[in-house]
């Protein structure tokens, strides 16, 4: 069973992402991925070039975003795939109502909002990563808190799945290999879908200090290490038979004998979000 990334940032993440996204469609189709996601920052102008780079190399896209969300005065992110029945259309007019609803250079999704315009929101999936209001009431180990998040936009949403992501970081925090495992365990526990992603923001390992530079641009900071998001290299496309890994190790880490169910859980997901670029 392939591996089908479904959290993906392109160039087009303006001072975030590394790689065009015709480059990262390139490395999937290499690694003979028969889909692809593109979730770019809080919009979609790579969507059209990337749903091309994907008819060119034979390959289904599905397209998200990654945004901002408010709940309690706290800012984190959430990502958003397009339901492959009407998806897109979806989207497009959520990304837009929130454009011209706000008053801000960087409008963020609220509960109010969402409520308000359920009837585009219903037609997405969410994934609540590390990023997300859920992944940091995660980190602090405060479980019901989480539990409660995640229940104030469960039905805003045609489905939601908690997102696992590990690059390797040691300690405990966002993206190691403990956080994941406790992300696995929450959903487990909550009986909420469980998928892995790589928050791929590289194609390769060598695009680290790319990916350095637009941090410190982004945040109008010189180039040091204490201003860059990323710990190692690991956040970049990896093959199948990297994610099956790393799935395995999450895994173990939660106590699960085998990752089958996190990878099966992370496919379905995948093909529930396939467009047709037609």
């Amino acid at each position: 069973m392939s591996f089908i990334h479904l959290n993906v940032a392109s160039a087009y993440s303006l001072k975030y992402g590394t790689t065009q996204p015709s480059d990262l469609v390139a490395r999937a189709a290499e690694f003979e991925m028969p889909a692809l996601a593109l979730t770019d920052r809080d919009g979609l102008a790579g969507a059209v070039r990337f749903a091309q780079s994907c008819v060119d190399y034979g390959i289904a896209p599905i397209i998200g975003v990654n945004v901002g969300i408010e709940r309690d005065e706290a800012k984190n992110r959430i990502t958003l795939l397009a339901h492959s029945d009407g998806g897109w259309r979806s989207l497009c007019r959520l990304l837009t109502s929130l454009a011209m609803t706000s008053d801000s250079r960087n409008p963020v999704l609220t509960l109010d909002f969402l409520q308000r315009f359920s009837h585009y929101s219903s037609n997405l999936y969410a994934l609540h990563g590390p990023e997300s209001s859920v992944g940091a009431l995660l980190t602090d180990n405060r479980i019901d808190a989480a539990f409660t998040a995640f229940n104030q936009t469960r039905d805003l949403f045609a489905g939601n799945a908690i997102e696992c992501v590990s690059h390797l970081v040691a300690g405990k925090g966002p993206r190691s290999t403990s956080h994941a495992a406790r992300s696995l365990i929450f959903a487990r526990d909550h009986d909420i879908d469980a998928i892995i992603t790589n928050a791929v923001r590289m194609r390769d390992r060598s695009d680290g200090p790319v990916a350095d530079v637009l941090d410190c641009a982004r945040q109008l900071v010189p180039l040091h290490p204490r201003h860059v998001e990323r710990r190692n290299a690991e956040g970049f496309l990896k093959s199948g038979d990297e994610m099956s890994s790393l799935a395995a190790e999450i895994a173990r880490a939660a106590g699960e004998r085998t990752p089958r169910q996190l990878l099966a859980t992370t496919r379905s997901w995948a093909e529930r979000s396939l467009l047709s670029p037609a």
